[in-house]
């Protein structure tokens, strides 16, 4: 098991963060590894996406 407590916390802070933060509210502090990395590609999926869109604007 991961304790993604910290990661949490400081993505609380990036420019998107608080997006990120609403999904990942509800998640558990520990999680295996797989589920980790999954994790950890849709909230960067979804900053990018949000990036992407806050550029058209």
């Amino acid at each position: 098991m991961i304790n993604i407590r910290p990661l949490k916390e400081r993505i609380s802070s990036l420019h998107h963060g608080r997006t990120i933060c609403e999904i990942i509210r509800n998640e558990p502090d520990q999680v295996s590894a797989e589920d980790f990395v999954a994790k950890v590609v849709t909230w960067l999926s979804v900053a990018e996406s949000n990036d992407k869109e806050e550029l058209k604007k």
